[in-house]
């Protein structure tokens, strides 16, 4: 086997489907931390390939970013409706202010 080469046992998962795990200090030496977004490609008849799509620093942050833009989409809803049935709690405001 080479040097960064493992042997892994496919195992089942609850449902009966078959299952790899990659667990251990080495995923770390290798590379992976938790929360690293990986792309896995069959490359051949029984190969696969696992690469790093996106660090998890920047997962994270991407996930962050998603979750702000739909609050924010939801208070611009809340706003909308609030300047509709309060429209006089609005006449004084500056338009870029609204």
């Amino acid at each position: 086997m080479e040097k960064n080469s493992r042997l892994l046992t496919v195992s089942e998962s609850a449902k009966g489907d078959p299952k790899i795990l990659l667990t251990g200090v080495w995923v770390n030496d290798w590379g992976f931390t938790i929360g690293d977004r990986i792309s896995v490609t069959k490359t051949g008849t029984r190969e696969i390939v696992i690469k790093l799509d996106t660090p998890a620093l920047k997962w994270m942050e991407m996930r962050r970013k998603k979750e702000l833009q739909n609050q924010l989409i939801a208070a611009e809803g809340d706003l909308n409706y609030h300047r509709s049935t309060h429209p006089d709690l609005y006449d004084n405001i500056l338009p870029n202010n609204k």
